[in-house]
C-alpha cells in the first residue's frame, strides 16, 4: 500500500520493435527486454530445466507422457 514508485528514466523506456524480427541483433534486444524482470528470468530457468528433465525421462523410460509433461512445463 505504501510502496514507493520511482519515475521511469529514459533508459527504462521500451524500445519500439517491429514484427517480424529480421535479424539476430533485433531478436536479442527484444529477448533482453522481455527478460528484464528477475522473476521472468527465474521462471524461464525453472521451466526450461523441468522441461529438459522430462524430455530426458521420456527418452530413457520410452514413455510419451513425459514428453507432454516437458512441453507443458517449458
Amino acid at each position: 500500500m505504501n510502496a514507493q514508485v520511482e519515475p521511469k528514466q529514459e533508459h527504462d523506456a521500451e524500445p519500439n520493435f517491429q514484427l517480424p524480427i529480421k535479424d539476430y541483433h533485433q531478436f536479442y534486444r527484444f529477448y533482453l527486454t522481455e527478460h528484464r524482470n528477475i522473476m521472468s528470468r527465474r521462471l524461464h530457468v525453472a521451466g526450461s530445466s523441468i522441461g529438459l528433465y522430462f524430455f530426458s525421462k521420456a527418452i530413457l523410460k520410452r514413455k510419451p507422457r513425459y514428453f507432454i509433461y516437458g512441453l507443458v512445463s517449458g
